[in-house]
């Protein structure tokens, strides 16, 4: 009986979606805005300043950046602060000894720039696109 309850909320919710965005649809229409057209990533020019710009609207680090990674298996995500030495000669992880990374003496944090930001907003690449700023 539950389910069916929640079935009928939603149900009813989704009509009253529905009817708002027939109501919006409509007002775009009488103002003379398309609707209908799907914007191609290929006709946006991101340049670096545009970048900033919209990173700018978020509360984060620049001196320091995350990716997201979802594991296959079990579907959980987890955040990796990105380092310059991460795999390199000097790197705890592939030595195979385990150290975290906050503790590693030769972590260097990467930066966060107008070139990695660019790349989230425009890549079709899901890695790319996995981004993530440090509060």
């Amino acid at each position: 009986m539950k389910y069916e309850e929640e079935i009928r909320i939603l149900k009813k919710r989704i009509k009253i979606l529905e009817e708002e965005n027939r109501i919006l649809l409509e007002k775009l229409s009488k103002a003379g805005i398309g609707h209908n057209k799907k914007i191609k990533s290929d006709q946006i020019s991101i340049n670096e300043n545009l970048a900033r710009k919209f990173f700018s609207m978020f509360w984060g680090r620049m001196d320091v950046y995350s990716e997201r990674v979802v594991n296959k298996s079990t579907g959980e995500a987890v955040y990796f602060t990105q380092c310059e030495n991460f795999w390199s000669d000097v790197c705890y992880k592939k030595r195979k000894i385990k150290v975290q990374c906050k503790d590693c003496e030769y972590k260097k944090w990467k930066t966060l720039g107008g070139k990695e930001i660019i790349k989230h907003l425009t890549s079709n690449n899901k890695r790319d696109r996995r981004l993530s700023y440090v509060s």
